[in-house]
């Protein structure tokens, strides 16, 4: 049945229903609902009119037309038929409502009886250039259910297909044969549970900002500095990467949701590979439901999730995979893997290297020899905290002897070890590295921890990988953080810098400075099986480090509350250091000094040109970038090298120190065999003049070695010259001046080995070699080297001071050698001598005939 109305019908027609209202009898009612009160604009009319036998399952909402409010159905983006159900109990028999229709476009409302239709009545839009006259925008319709059709339940008003007009209403009346009986509400709507990344971030040992990608499907991670936010740090090729994504869920938590990492790596040279792994980390795969209601409750609650790896995402891309990256795409697939939940873009600098010249110092006085496990742990601990891509290279030079009595502080103890190994086989530049120093490992330094030269490769560290990483990053220029532990003698030395990190930590949350997410570090184990082909990703274990150790959020935010000893300080910090995980009481880097790293490696390279150093700022805190300064170790060409190695020549050594007053301290010289390149002496203000009988002179600038942090501030120099027989004069030049001259006097001394013997077999874990002196004072030490390949290479085994003729050796340092030679040398100022030992083996017996065997056949 179709019913137009008129505005003068409706009129009448009202008018004729009020009549027949008071004749109707008295079990008959009637139900009407203006939208223009007891609701306000927006709200949802879903269950509002339940007690008056009414609810709307379509949700719709109330909305403003010409000044009224009226019912809506969807909005501009989603429209869909408006539906009204009627109590079945009041026995509906007839619907009036006024439809408004503002663009004249078709639809239709149907009544229905349960599943039947009763009646219907629709509009269709006129089609032509013009329409006159216009049908009104709005119209009155009536709908009903006669004979036995039964009572209406429900009516369905469906918009045009093209939905360009909403379903709009007004006016709802509804005439019943029964008193009003309300109708159950519509249960809450069963809403998706939603799973989205509300943050993530890409980490090779430390980062500090989360990337919060919001609503965007692609984002690159922004990896700047917390404290220096227009600094951002680089990705590594070759170095492992750790993923960690921060989900939330809408609704309701996801106990176990394990979605595919689609990686798709572009190297250098163009080449494409790509893998698709899901979560290999060990921990928990956990979506928590997203309870924050403000950002900052949101902020807060994502640092705590940094600190623990039960409520995030993680993935580890191992650095073989990532060799010579130039670029990478992740793809965070949901667990239809159709659907991508994010899409991470990124770039990789590098691959940078890294070598040690490992030595271990052998000093009764203050006990056991530090082993191979503490040396290779503190590799380890340089690989982790360092932006080096894979394994640091090592080159292993044995043990030193040395006596911790015959100095009293680290500077002249690392002055003595440099002397001995600087010019040897194992004492040179690392080549095809982008750093190398020499690293001095021993049981308890006189006076020290540790003890690194600035700028120059050489650093003595006792055996915790903290001290060694500090005295590294010395050697490669970075200054102390702060001085709030006593660092650079209390800031009077000028080593240390202003830090913008609480009490020179790795960089503790501060809101106050806006600094909210904080600077984590993250240690990467592999606890599956071993890696096989350059894409086996493996398992791995994430310990990751939160640079407040404090698990209560209000010792956490605004900023750490803990005291001194519960913050993880910068590697270059004297503080102390909490107990992290995998390393135990050792201190961590900050995304600031790793960035340093990184840049030093990206700029400066051991190679030719010659090694450059990244200093830090001394007076305030700042980044000095583009702030390199020479040191003057240079690696000879490789044909040049080659040539070197064939033969081996003595060189002198010539070292000391600067007092604090400028004036010279004592002078060393050791002569000693080499076949390794020779490094250039770092050039400076000072210089040696070496003249010999013949009227011959070299002059070598120098410049002094400027140590860490200590007291008194020795500065040492180390000088290496080829060795003359010729040699008369030496003469020390500081900033131009002459302030010392040695005069070669008297006959040459005497020396000869006394142990080993030609074809000695060493075997026991302990040996002794032993030599005589003739023509000394006694004032002059002695200087042993080995050679494990009858003089085509040569490693030092110590300095021995003056007045002992013998030094003792563990069996189990040295090489195994069938033409092993040993190689002595003394020096009292100009006047020298050397000795050159028999073959000798070492730890290989000689093999003996067996029965029915010839001498051919051995």
């Amino acid at each position: 049945m179709r019913l137009y109305f008129t505005s003068t019908a409706r009129a009448l027609l009202a008018a004729g229903l009020a009549s027949m209202a008071l004749q109707a009898p008295a079990r008959a009612a009637t139900v009407s609902i203006n939208f223009d009160s007891g609701i306000a604009l927006g709200a949802e009319a879903t269950n509002q009119y339940v007690a008056q036998g009414v609810r709307f399952p379509s949700r719709p909402v109330i909305s403003a037309f010409f000044g009224n409010q009226v019912l809506q159905q969807g909005d501009e983006r989603a429209c869909g038929p408006l539906i009204i159900d009627l109590s079945a109990a009041m026995g509906v028999r007839e619907v009036r409502m006024r439809v408004l229709n503002r663009h004249l476009r078709s639809y239709a409302v149907a009544a229905y009886a349960g599943a039947v239709q009763v009646d219907r009545s629709e509009f269709l839009a006129r089609v032509g250039a013009s329409i006159v006259p216009l049908p009104p925008m709005s119209r009155d319709i009536v709908l009903r259910a006669t004979g036995d059709e039964g009572d209406i339940t429900q009516i369905v008003a469906n918009p045009p297909g093209d939905c360009f007009d909403l379903m709009v209403i007004d006016d709802l009346v509804l005439t019943t044969a029964r008193d009003v009986v309300p109708i159950d509400p519509v249960p809450p709507p069963v809403r998706p549970n939603v799973i989205s990344v509300l943050a993530y971030e890409l980490s090779q040992g430390v980062m500090s900002r989360l990337t919060r990608p919001g609503a965007s499907f692609a984002s690159t991670p922004d990896t700047r500095l917390q404290g220096l936010p227009a600094k951002r740090l680089s990705l590594v090729a070759g170095r492992n990467l750790a993923v960690r994504f921060f989900l939330g869920a809408s609704e309701h938590a996801v106990p176990d949701f394990n979605p595919e990492l689609q990686i798709v790596v572009t190297s250098r040279d163009g080449t494409v590979r790509t893998r698709t792994i899901t979560e290999n980390t060990i921990g928990g795969r956990s979506v928590p439901r997203t309870s924050a209601t403000t950002p900052l409750a949101q902020r807060r609650e994502l640092v705590l999730r940094r600190a623990r790896v039960d409520s995030s995402l993680d993935y580890v891309i191992p650095g073989t995979f990532l060799a010579n990256a130039g670029s990478m795409r992740l793809s965070l697939r949901g667990l239809a893997s159709s659907i991508t939940l994010h899409q991470v873009n990124v770039a990789f600098k590098g691959p940078y290297r890294m070598g040690l010249n490992l030595f271990r110092v052998r000093d009764p006085a203050s006990g056991p020899t530090p082993t191979m496990f503490t040396a290779e742990r503190m590799v380890r601990y340089l690989e982790d905290l360092y932006p080096v891509s894979g394994n640091i290279s090592v080159r292993n030079g044995g043990t030193l002897a040395f006596d911790s009595t015959a100095v009293t502080d680290c500077s002249s103890m690392l002055g003595n070890l440099h002397a001995t190994t600087a010019g040897t086989t194992v004492g040179t530049a690392i080549a095809r590295v982008n750093y190398w120093s020499n690293l001095f490992i021993a049981r308890n330094p006189p006076g020290c921890d540790g003890y690194g030269w600035y700028n120059t490769p050489g650093s003595l560290s006792n055996r915790s990988p903290s001290t060694a990483g500090q005295e590294v990053g010395h050697n490669i220029g970075m200054n102390h953080v702060s001085n709030l532990h006593g660092e650079s003698a209390g800031g009077t030395l000028g080593d240390w810098e202003a830090w913008p990190y609480f009490h020179g930590s790795i960089g503790v949350v501060d809101e106050a400075s806006g600094w909210n997410d904080g600077v984590f570090g993250l240690v990467m184990r592999r606890s599956g099986p071993p890696a096989g082909a350059a894409d086996d990703v493996g398992t791995w274990t994430l310990s990751p480090i939160a640079p407040c150790q404090a698990s209560a959020a209000s010792s956490l935010f605004p900023r750490c509350a803990e005291g001194d000893d519960s913050i993880v300080h910068d590697v270059m910090s004297y503080g102390p250091a909490p107990t992290l995980p995998v390393w135990g009481n050792e201190r961590w880097i900050s995304d600031i000094n790793f960035y340093r790293l990184q840049q030093w490696f990206e700029r400066c390279i051991a190679l030719d040109p010659p090694h450059r150093f990244f200093t830090g700022s001394t007076g305030s805190f700042a980044d000095p970038v583009d702030v390199c300064t020479v040191a003057g170790i240079r690696v000879i060409p490789p044909a040049a090298a080659a040539a070197a190695a064939a033969n081996s020549r003595e060189v002198l050594l010539v070292s000391g120190n600067i007092r604090p007053d400028g004036t010279l301290g004592a002078l060393q010289f050791v002569r000693k065999l080499t076949t390794a390149q020779l490094p250039l002496t770092p050039r400076g203000p000072h210089a040696l003049v070496l003249r010999s009988a013949d009227g011959q002179q070299v002059r070598i600038p120098f410049a002094e070695l400027r140590g860490s942090g200590h007291v008194p501030d020795v500065r040492q120099f180390a000088v290496i010259a080829p060795f003359d027989p010729a040699l008369r004069q030496a003469v020390i030049e500081l900033n131009g001046k002459p302030v010392r001259t040695l005069d070669r006097s008297g006959p040459p001394p005497a020396i000869a080995v006394l142990a080993p013997q030609a074809g000695a077999l060493w075997r026991s874990p302990v040996a002794r070699i032993s030599w005589s002196l003739k023509g000394l004072a006694g004032q002059a030490a002695v200087y042993v080297q080995y050679s494990p390949d009858n003089g085509a290479s040569w490693i030092p085994l110590g300095l021995v001071p003056p007045g002992r003729t013998y030094l003792d050796l563990d069996t189990d340092d040295l090489q195994p050698s069938k033409q092993a030679l040993i190689y002595v040398s003394v020096s009292d100022g100009l006047r020298s001598a050397t000795a050159l030992s028999k073959p000798f083996v070492i730890g290989i017996a000689p093999r003996e005939p067996s029965a029915g065997t010839n001498a051919s056949e051995r």
